[in-house]
């Protein structure tokens, strides 16, 4: 072998150990497309919700650089287009914000995404979430049904490491569904480390049954997982007919195949005011034919009150 063959093979194993010893830049996993909007202000939080339904599946990509103070202004969901991307709160707080919607139909929705489909969200704390809603408009047969949670209808995906704390939920309405984290959820997804702290639920329904749940209101999937979740909060519930109040400390309803649960805990102190409720500490109501893969540990530590009256 000559000696200009050997310099050439030693150069390229050094080249090789170079480029493994090196740090490399951030290189996108298969979550992530080639672009990745950063976030640093409100300002480019507002622009995501009308920008996303205009790019493709994998140029959906959006980052939170810093905490965002949204200052007190409305927030209006993410529109008719379903979320279908990915959202790295990158463990970032958005904070200081009202849900309102534009919708004056029988149905109408107060979250932070109004849809997701096989979407990635991830490390995110929501702060002083405030809804103050009282919807009544008699034209309409048992009257409006409200939604509310910080993802209002979330089909399949990942929803990971989601906080929220310090918030305020006032709603009044012919029916309200209402999930801390999640108000429906529906087809197999995977939820973990769903948490609430310190929030304030009052909810009151006017004509038709109010379903609660501490993380979710909803679930209606046929193979689903939901893994650490927690709820610490206050919760008033007001059933103004002869309908039934569903609610539960983590879970509102069940109604699906097979759903797996680990490590849900419950703190919350929970008040119904209602002539009929199906209420658990951990979850409210469950369909016969759903089939429950439970382990880990479970613990309702909180306190349940039923005033039966027509509140």
């Amino acid at each position: 072998m000559t000696k200009f063959k050997t310099k050439f093979i030693i150069l390229i194993a050094v080249l090789i150990l170079l480029f493994f010893a090196i740090p490399m830049p951030f290189i996108v996993d298969n979550s992530w497309g080639a672009k990745i909007f950063e976030i640093s202000s409100a300002d480019e939080l507002f622009d995501m919700a009308e920008k996303f339904s205009s790019l493709p599946i994998e140029e959906c990509n959006f980052k939170l650089m810093s905490d965002i103070d949204l200052g007190g202004k409305s927030w209006y969901g993410t529109g008719a287009t379903s979320f279908r991307g990915v959202f790295d709160g990158n463990g970032h707080t958005v904070k200081n914000f009202r849900l309102a919607s534009h919708s004056e139909d029988s149905e109408t929705t107060f979250a932070f995404w109004t849809s997701t489909i096989d979407a990635y969200i991830h490390d995110v704390t929501f702060e002083n979430v405030n809804v103050e809603e009282n919807i009544h408009n008699p034209l309409i047969a048992n009257g409006v049904r409200a939604h509310f949670g910080i993802i209002g209808k979330a089909s399949g995906g990942t929803i990971q490491n989601i906080n929220l704390t310090n918030s305020n939920i006032n709603i009044k309405a012919g029916q309200v569904v209402a999930g801390g984290i999640i108000c429906q959820d529906t087809n197999n997804g995977l939820r973990v480390n769903l948490n609430l702290e310190n929030n304030l639920f009052n909810l009151t329904s006017l004509t038709k049954e109010t379903i609660f749940g501490g993380v979710s209101a909803m679930i209606e999937s046929d193979d689903i997982s939901y893994k650490i979740c927690t709820a610490r909060d206050n919760i008033q519930i007001n059933q103004s007919s002869n309908r039934t109040a569903i609610v539960g400390g983590i879970i509102g309803k069940i109604d699906g195949e097979f759903i797996k649960l680990r490590e849900l805990r419950c703190s919350s102190v929970i008040e119904v005011n209602c002539l009929s409720a199906k209420t658990g500490g951990l979850i409210g109501e469950i369909n016969p034919r759903t089939v429950l893969n439970i382990t880990d540990n479970f613990l309702f530590d909180g306190k349940i009150s039923q005033n039966s009256t027509n509140a």
